[in-house]
C-alpha cells in the first residue's frame, strides 16, 4: 500500500510502503492485532532496497513500513526520525477510513529496524522513543556512539564487513548497550555490508533470528524465545544476554 491508496507522507521521511499480511483470498487475519516494524535502508539506499524485509515480515503476520529518506546522504539521527515518523503513518491507518488495516492494529507493539546508517538510525529512534518494543540494528553504522535505552536491541555484523566495520560500529554498540538493557549480538561468518539485504541470505539464518526478535519482543510471542536461544549455524559470534 502506498501513498496514492491514500496513506500519509510525514515530514521525516520522503515514500513509504506499507505491506501486510493477508490470506490467499486477499483478507487480513480475521481476529489477530497486528503487530508494526518500520525499516530503513542505508547510505544512498533506496526504499525499494528495503523491500524484501516489507515482504518477508508481512508474510509472516507483521504490519511492516519501509521508508526511503528525505536525503540519500541523510545520517543516522534524521534516519531515526524518519522511522518514528513511518510508524506514525501505519498507525494513522489504524483509525483512517478506507484503509484495509482500521482497526486491525495493536498500535502500541511497534518496533524499528535498519541497515548500515538506517541501523545507526534504528538506535537513535530507541533513544528518542523509550516506547518502542524493539531494535533491530542491520551492520548499523554510527562509529563514536554509545547508545543508552532500555528497548530490547538485536544488532547484527559482518565478520569481514569493510564500511561498517565490527570493530567500530556494531559490537561498540553491544558492549555499550546498558546492562539492563535485553540485548543480542548476531555476528555473520565472512559476512560482508551486504550479507542482510535479503531475509533468505546464510540459508534464512538472518530472516529467522530477526523474525524471532520481532516475534518475542514487539508482539509478545513466547513461541520464538527457543530461536534466539540457539546459536545461528552462520554465526561467527551470537551472544543473547536477555536476561533483566
Amino acid at each position: 500500500m502506498k501513498e496514492p491508496a491514500g496513506i500519509r507522507n510525514g515530514p521525516h521521511y520522503d515514500s513509504a510502503t506499507i505491506y501486510y499480511p493477508v490470506d490467499q483470498a486477499g483478507v487480513l487475519p480475521a481476529s489477530q492485532q497486528l503487530s508494526i516494524m518500520a525499516f530503513c535502508p542505508g547510505y544512498r539506499g533506496s526504499e525499494r532496497s528495503m523491500a524484501p524485509w516489507g515482504e518477508f515480515m508481512a508474510s509472516h503476520g507483521v504490519v511492516t513500513v519501509t521508508l526511503g529518506t528525505n536525503s540519500l546522504s541523510d545520517q543516522p539521527p534524521a534516519r531515526g526520525r524518519a522511522l518514528l515518523d513511518a510508524l506514525e503513518t501505519v498507525r494513522n491507518e489504524n483509525t483512517r477510513d478506507g484503509s484495509p488495516l482500521k482497526g486491525k492494529l495493536a498500535v502500541s507493539q511497534a518496533g524499528v529496524a535498519g541497515w548500515s546508517m538506517g541501523g545507526g538510525g534504528a538506535q537513535h529512534a530507541a533513544v528518542t522513543d523509550p516506547k518502542l518494543k524493539a531494535v533491530v540494528a542491520m551492520l548499523p553504522w554510527q562509529p563514536g556512539y554509545a547508545f543508552e535505552h532500555a528497548v530490547p536491541i538485536m544488532i547484527l555484523a559482518g565478520e569481514k564487513d569493510r564500511i561498517a566495520s565490527a570493530e567500530s560500529n556494531a559490537r561498540p554498540h553491544f558492549e555499550q548497550t546498558p546492562s539492563g538493557t535485553i540485548k543480542s549480538y548476531y555476528e555473520i561468518k565472512n559476512g560482508g555490508h551486504f550479507v542482510v539485504n535479503r531475509p533468505g541470505s546464510r540459508n534464512g539464518d538472518i530472516g529467522a533470528w530477526v523474525l524471532a526478535w520481532v516475534k518475542t519482543y514487539v508482539e509478545g510471542n513466547d513461541a520464538y524465545q527457543a530461536i534466539l536461544e540457539q546459536k545461528p549455524e552462520s554465526a561467527s559470534w551470537y551472544v543473547s544476554d536477555r536476561k533483566k
